[in-house]
């Protein structure tokens, strides 16, 4: 197994479009499901996913052969979800739609030590930006 994901590695790295393909098929739908219970936007989750798709090619020169192919481009995906919620910090429209599409069950969400990694992560970037939302409405009602 670790054999042939070195081979895979390799012909990434060498800019083989076939696996590149290969790879697109078999991680669209699992990285779509984690862009959009991080984004909870359909239209976000297929940018992010684009701009991974592109990191992943972008990138595909230092991908580490000893290292699981896969943690690696989940990895890329993970930064993207990164980068572009670091974006909504400061852009105001970006932030009132990843707001707008938090439903009302997601508004509320405990602090609790989580299964895995990611959806701690993302349960407290939710918290953050719904932390930061109420604050500013706290702030406007006392003015």
């Amino acid at each position: 197994m670790l054999n042939k994901q070195k081979r895979q590695i390799q012909k990434l790295r060498k800019g083989d479009r076939k696996l590149y393909r290969e790879l697109y098929e078999k991680y669209y739908e699992q990285f779509l499901s984690y862009a959009l219970s991080a984004l909870k936007s359909q239209r976000l989750a297929e940018s992010v996913l684009k701009e991974t798709f592109v990191r992943i090619y972008d990138e595909r020169a230092s991908l580490d052969p000893n290292v699981d192919l896969s943690i690696q481009l989940f990895r890329i995906l993970e930064n993207c979800v990164c980068s572009l919620l670091g974006q909504a910090a400061s852009d105001q429209e970006l932030r009132q739609e990843i707001q707008n599409s938090i439903t009302f069950k997601d508004r509320i969400v405990p602090e609790t030590t989580a299964d895995k990694k990611e959806t701690f992560i993302i349960r407290a970037i939710h918290n953050k930006i719904l932390q930061q939302k109420l604050l500013h409405e706290l702030a406007a009602t006392r003015r």
